[in-house]
């Protein structure tokens, strides 16, 4: 009996074509289900085919590229960071330098410490 319709009678041949619907649902149901995870198995397939020529093309796994090249990319920005703090103290130094010779008096506790660096 179908949910929700019980006081409705069914004849045999309504019923009949229920259950075979019903057949061939879970039929495509299950059709759909293994042509999900036959795909899924392929793309796993490649993904293996793919890291290992990577693997036989550079000699490392390509998460250990990726962190490799993380690495890298953290290192070359640490160093212009510090590129940039340097040219920036540079410039710092050399604005300070140009006050003293105006006869600018220090005011700040880095233009005294840039003072103090001019004369050891």
């Amino acid at each position: 009996m179908i949910a929700g319709m019980e006081h409705l009678e069914l004849s045999r041949r309504n019923a009949l074509l229920l259950l075979r619907a019903d057949v061939e649902f879970a039929r495509e149901v299950k059709r759909e289900q293994a042509e999900r995870e036959r795909r899924a198995e392929e793309r796993l397939e490649l993904a293996q085919r793919q890291a290992q020529a990577h693997f036989a093309e550079f000699g490392e796994w390509p998460h250990e590229t990726a962190v490799r090249m993380q690495a890298a990319a953290e290192v070359a920005e640490r160093r212009e960071r510090e590129q940039r703090m340097i040219a920036r103290a540079e410039q710092r130094q050399a604005m300070e330098a140009q006050w003293m010779m105006q006869g600018r008096q220090p005011r700040s506790v880095g233009e005294v410490l840039a003072l103090a660096a001019m004369w050891p």
